[in-house]
């Protein structure tokens, strides 16, 4: 494929879709500011709809985003200047080694104890998050990624040779309809595909608003959020 029609789709791509995605462009996080560099990431996945990619980093942004809640939590009011610095790097040092290695139900129960989520948000983040879209989707867990899909899907089987017959006669093609376990690793990922186009951009939204409360949260002083 030639660099002009890469070029011609991710244009028209970024034409369709850069309205929906503007104002992601242009917000940021403050006390989570980590996160923007993700934040980015997953807004060009989506610019140019890709949409299981935009979902693995989500994924990243979640876990990332519950971790560095608990730190700025501890350190919250500590800066980089000649005065902080030894206390700052020891602070860091300490909730690193508290919080980096935590699973995520663990640090979901810690930032909604530390007031940081709300009860609403927690129980979206265990129940809809953790288990349905961060582990299907980063463990390729199918089962749990294509959840609601029927057993099996109706096909036509064709003979290449009869159809040729056919179009030679100009008779109808004979056709055979079949039915195909959805569990065949092609038609799993034909679901995937469908299943990511439809729930990565709401995905994203859901966990960059949740990031806005928690910045908002860690706020104490209403330096930037009124």
């Amino acid at each position: 494929m030639s660099k002009e029609i890469f070029l011609k789709g991710y244009t028209e791509k970024v034409n369709k879709n850069y309205s929906s995605l503007e104002y992601y462009f242009n917000d940021d996080l403050i006390f989570l500011s980590a996160l923007n560099i993700a934040k980015y990431e997953i807004i060009n996945c989506l610019m140019i709809e890709q949409y299981n990619a935009s979902i693995t980093l989500t994924n990243h942004m979640v876990e990332r985003m519950l971790k560095l809640a608990l730190i700025e939590k501890i350190t919250n009011g500590l800066k980089i200047s000649e005065k902080d610095i030894k206390e700052l790097e020891k602070t860091l040092s300490e909730a690193s080694n508290l919080y980096d290695a935590e699973v995520m139900s663990q640090s979901i129960k810690l930032v909604f104890e530390e007031g940081l989520i709300s009860e609403e948000e927690k129980s979206y983040l265990d129940k809809v998050i953790r288990d349905n879209i961060r582990n299907g989707f980063s463990h390729a867990e199918m089962e749990k990624i294509n959840k609601g899909k029927v057993d099996q899907i109706e096909m036509y089987s064709f003979k290449f040779t009869e159809v040729q017959k056919s179009l030679n006669e100009g008779s109808p093609i004979p056709k055979k309809q079949i039915k195909v376990s959805t569990k065949a690793p092609f038609l799993q990922s034909e679901i995937q595909k469908m299943k990511a186009e439809e729930i990565a951009f709401p995905y994203f939204k859901s966990i960059y608003t949740i990031a806005k409360n928690i910045d908002r949260r860690l706020d104490t002083k209403k330096e930037y959020y009124e």
